[in-house]
């Protein structure tokens, strides 16, 4: 017979090898064997770990791996359950995410078999069940940032703006966030003011609120994408002379804002800026700009680029000339009013 494997036996760099090699879930079921255990999962490299929360459905990603919550323990009644310990409680688990949970979280039916064939077939969930959702949330992601030493890197508030306590002590101890994302009517302007006072969001925020009332609201998180931007005006846009991408959809700018914002990126004023997208009714049919004829119609590739992590891609686009060479593609869609800009 085969003797068994005694991996805390290892030197150290060779112990560290081998964590390299294990997956976020994988390194939390190690952790559960021993405080021995969770001390050398601690000192394991999961620098390039990134916590995502969503509090609705409420789960935590990290690096694709996911660690749902659930406060039904009838949802697991057909499963595996095994005992597993966040920030010292117990709670149910299993490895197999049940329909029931995608059913009591509202997923449409016709996505439900596809979500489960995604995250059960794959291995690569794990669904916890505690009495409270509420403090089931908060004990994963206080436990998941202790164990692979990590800050919340995305945080997706939902519209319930019951959810205000989660998001207080989910986020406390920590000022900054690369990423935020805001769902309509999830806050009151005195929250969001007091969001926005203790919380730095850096990389990318996107959200769907009315934000004119909220003065410290942050224009130069580098990425802004707002999908009712009514609220949007030229003021706001010389605001944002630090984004790198810029999304507003259902916007209330004229030619004349839009022309006046590009006219200023032509002349430096926006040096940062690599895409532009600005969805407005208020756009007339035959916009255009740069004393070019058209911006639509035209043939050709569509042309791409990585930024901040995503390909953007633009097709039937315009060049936009400065000194004798193109710096930029710019494309206006009659249909939908929308103009899009590319920096190359």
């Amino acid at each position: 017979m085969d003797k068994p494997f005694k991996l805390f036996s290892l030197p150290k760099l060779a112990l560290d090898d081998v964590l390299k090699f294990l997956n976020p879930i994988e390194l939390f079921e190690l952790s559960q064997c021993s405080k021995k255990a969770t001390d050398y999962v601690k000192q394991a490299n999961t620098k390039n770990f990134r916590i995502q929360v969503n509090l609705s459905p409420d789960y935590v990603d990290v690096n694709g791996y996911v660690f749902y919550v659930g406060s039904n323990a009838h949802e697991l009644r057909t499963f595996r359950q095994e005992d597993r310990i966040f920030s010292g409680k117990k709670a149910k688990t299993s490895k197999t995410v049940p329909q029931q949970w995608f059913e009591n979280r509202g997923f449409m039916t016709k996505d439900i078999n596809a979500w489960m064939e995604l995250y059960n077939c794959r291995k690569d969930s794990l669904i916890s069940v505690f009495d409270d959702r509420s403090v089931g949330i908060r004990r994963v992601v206080s436990h998941l940032k202790e164990l692979f030493k990590r800050n919340i890197y995305s945080l997706t508030i939902p519209s319930d703006p019951n959810s205000k306590k989660d998001f207080d002590m989910i986020i406390d101890g920590q000022s900054e966030i690369e990423e935020l994302v805001i769902s309509r009517r999830s806050r009151t302007v005195e929250n969001l003011t007091e969001l926005f006072d203790k919380l730095k969001v850096t990389e990318s925020l996107e959200l769907c609120e009315d934000f004119s009332a909220v003065r410290n609201f942050p224009f130069t998180v580098k990425s802004i994408r707002i999908f009712v931007s009514s609220w949007i005006t030229s003021n706001h846009l010389n605001l944002m002379k630090d984004c790198v991408v810029i999304q507003l959809k259902g916007s209330t700018l004229t030619d004349q804002d839009v022309t006046s914002f590009l006219d200023k990126w032509k002349s430096g004023d926006y040096p940062n800026l690599q895409y532009l997208y600005i969805g407005s009714d208020n756009l007339s049919e035959d916009f255009t700009v740069f004393g070019l004829p058209t911006l639509h119609n035209f043939s050709g590739s569509p042309f791409e680029k990585q930024i901040l992590g995503q390909t953007r891609v633009i097709r039937c686009a315009a060049d936009v000339e400065q000194n004798g060479r193109v710096v930029a593609k710019i494309k206006f869609t009659t249909s939908s009013k929308v103009i899009e800009l590319l920096v190359l």
